[in-house]
């Protein structure tokens, strides 16, 4: 029972960790692009680079995790070389540098979050403690809320440009305790071929995924660009860092409270009442215009990503066989931190310029509403063909 809970630690310290780094420098990076004397077009091209760059190396990264059984392994190669890549942004002022540097590190850094779920998963799984994985999760929230914060509060020069190195630092503890975490059990031998049709055999599955990438999209590009558009607003730096630090802050109760609102209301109603309130959010992002106004509204970002980063992994999981577990979580890594980011941040750079972060937030919307139809028809048909599955 001790080693049990010790695990347990380990497994709320990966989570608060990984997103300490990301609070730290993601939601900033773009306020430190600029710094860096970017443009908005070059802003946009070098995010979608980055996203589009995790979306061949994550699949591949995971899948490699399975076909070795070295989950845990590779989780630690990843955290430790992804640090050491983000040291780059201190030594590159031009745009070409700064480019590579993006490159290298979106490689490195891409599998790190589906692996920890694989991972993670798999410790539950053995222990009969599934539905721990939303408390375990909210740690991560926890991390990010407060690193967030503390992001807000370094914007001014000379400060901004400690955020890459502390990011680092980070990620160098957290692939030290990766090593710490349990040895990963195998579930049988895996072929290459089978990976590869995971998705063309499963169709339900992926519309799932393709529906929860158009409201990622949005979200993710909100979080990036949230910074800059309170600086339009003209809000101050404190202000900015709670309004980021806010959505995660909501989402430690959401996440502890999600096995009990799942249980109360089932996994179907919660996801779709908390996808349905994204197309209201960014309908009010269009017309605020006061900025303060924003820190409220960041609670419905926290329910879709909690129903993103809680409910529909365990939902993919139940959909595969244990041994595709790594490449599964990589793939659907892809389609919302991936694939549905890249759509917009090509775009989103050169329409903020010139067309005002008005028009970014109305396409938001438009995606976010697809996004909740396409999700609430492939979980009612779900529904159907498990109604029809059960014995009379």
């Amino acid at each position: 029972m001790r080693r049990s809970k010790s695990f347990h630690s380990r497994f709320a310290a990966f989570f608060a960790l990984f997103f300490m780094g990301n609070g730290i420098f993601f939601p900033y990076l773009n306020a430190f692009l600029i710094h860096r004397g970017l443009t908005g077009t070059q802003l946009g091209l070098l995010l979608g680079a980055i996203s589009l760059t995790g979306i061949f190396a994550q699949p591949v990264w995971s899948y490699l995790g399975d076909l070795s059984h070295g989950r845990k392994h590779v989780l630690t190669l990843a955290s430790a070389t992804a640090a050491v890549a983000a040291i780059g942004f201190l030594v590159s002022h031009t745009f070409g540098w700064l480019f590579f540097v993006s490159i290298v590190y979106a490689i490195l850094r891409a599998p790190i979050m589906a692996l920890g779920t694989a991972v993670t998963f798999d410790y539950l799984e053995q222990h009969q403690q599934l539905d721990r994985f939303g408390p375990l999760r909210a740690w991560g929230s926890a991390g990010f809320a407060v690193s967030a914060l503390i992001g807000g509060n370094l914007l001014a020069a000379p400060f901004i440009n400690w955020l890459p190195a502390i990011h680092a630092a980070l990620w160098l503890g957290l692939a030290l305790l990766t090593m710490t975490l349990p040895e990963t059990t195998a579930h049988g031998s895996t072929a290459w071929l089978e990976g590869v049709q995971l998705l063309p055999q499963r169709p339900r599955l992926a519309m799932l995924f393709l529906g929860a990438l158009l409201i990622s999209g949005p979200l993710i590009i909100g979080v990036q660009y949230l910074s800059m558009f309170m600086e339009t607003l003209g809000a101050p730096g404190w202000l900015i860092g709670l309004a980021v630090s806010s959505m995660a802050i909501i989402e430690v109760p959401l996440m502890q409270q999600t096995p009990n609102l799942v249980a109360r209301f089932g996994e179907r109603a919660v996801l779709i009442v908390a996808f349905a309130l994204t197309p209201l959010r960014w309908f009010l992002f269009a017309n605020v215009q006061a900025a303060w106004l924003l820190v409220p509204l960041q609670a419905l970002h926290s329910a879709a990503m909690t129903a993103l980063l809680v409910i529909v992994p365990k939902q993919v999981d139940e959909q595969l066989p244990p041994r595709w577990r790594a490449t599964g979580q990589g793939l659907y890594t892809t389609a919302i931190l991936g694939i549905g980011p890249s759509l917009g941040q090509f775009a989103a750079g050169a329409l903020f310029e010139s067309h005002g972060f008005r028009t970014v937030w109305l396409l938001c919307m438009v995606a976010a509403t697809v996004g909740t139809l396409i999700v609430g028809l492939t979980l009612r048909q779900r529904t159907v063909q498990q109604s029809a599955e059960e014995p009379q």
